[in-house]
């Protein structure tokens, strides 16, 4: 089987960029922000091989099934599928997408951490044409089991496990300790969302705003804060905020308010 090339996986350097735009929106880099935005806009926009790529990625990476046949089956369909990808074209989108990333960002980009990068590999290996059928039969079976949450995605032989360690360490020396699960999913879809229309994005804020709605509506019946007279008006002044939210535009300002939210949802909950 041949070795894994992260460089020409797609979604690899998708996620790697959504992280690059994740540290550019907390550390409030505005100049790194729009080049990352820039350069998901102008090659992964729809139409092009890498879009239609990303797309069987992720309907890969993201699917959740009970049964193991319909698993089988979204398998096999996204292989259908991605053999009718332009091969020829791809591969020059993705020279055009390496070049920009050095260009206009770092080499360094390539060496953020992407937390299901074995995932990743394995879809890669099985979609790229030097496997041989055997290879591609055992890499679609895992697959289907990581669909089925029958087993965590097999350790691909072929990850070098000293650059993977590498990504963890420096994923967790810079990164892991800043955002928590919830903020880090809604920075991820708000990425995604820049070379779209924004609609799974704005369905997936209208499900975080009503989960935060909730949380906050709970803890004003706590009894720590109703003992608190300061913090049941700052807890109001949240309710409130939220309840606008669905009147304001999507932006980098909303954003930052439901960040802000989660932060008073996590400290609450702790």
């Amino acid at each position: 089987m041949a070795k894994h090339n992260k460089k020409r996986n797609t979604a690899f350097i998708f996620e790697a960029l959504s992280h690059e735009m994740t540290k550019a929106i907390v550390s409030k880099d505005e100049d790194k922000k729009r080049k990352v935005v820039s350069i998901v806009k102008n090659h992964f926009k729809k139409g092009t091989e890498l879009r239609k790529e990303l797309d069987l990625f992720q309907s890969l990476s993201e699917s959740s099934e009970d049964n193991k046949q319909m698993a089988l089956r979204i398998v096999q369909e996204a292989r259908t599928q991605h053999a009718a990808i332009n091969k020829d074209r791809l591969f020059v989108e993705q020279t055009s997408l390496i070049n920009s990333i050095n260009k206009e960002l770092s080499k360094s980009v390539f060496s953020n951490f992407v937390g299901n990068y074995k995932h990743l590999a394995t879809i890669s290996q099985m979609f790229g044409g030097d496997a041989s059928v055997k290879d591609k039969v055992l890499l679609e079976e895992t697959i289907v089991s990581s669909i089925t949450k029958e087993s965590e995605p097999d350790t691909m032989k072929s990850v070098d496990g000293v650059v993977y360690r590498t990504f963890v360490e420096k994923f967790n020396e810079e990164y892991s300790s800043t955002l928590p699960s919830e903020q880090k999913e809604l920075l991820k879809r708000y990425i995604s969302s820049i070379s779209d229309n924004g609609l799974d994005f704005k369905m997936y804020l209208n499900e975080e705003v009503g989960r935060l709605k909730n949380k906050v509506n709970e803890s004003l019946d706590s009894e720590e804060i109703k003992s608190d007279k300061e913090m049941t008006e700052s807890t109001k002044k949240v309710a409130t905020l939220l309840e606008g939210m669905s009147k304001k535009p999507i932006d980098e300002k909303l954003l930052r308010q439901v960040m802000n939210v989660q932060n008073f949802i996590t400290e609450v909950d702790s």
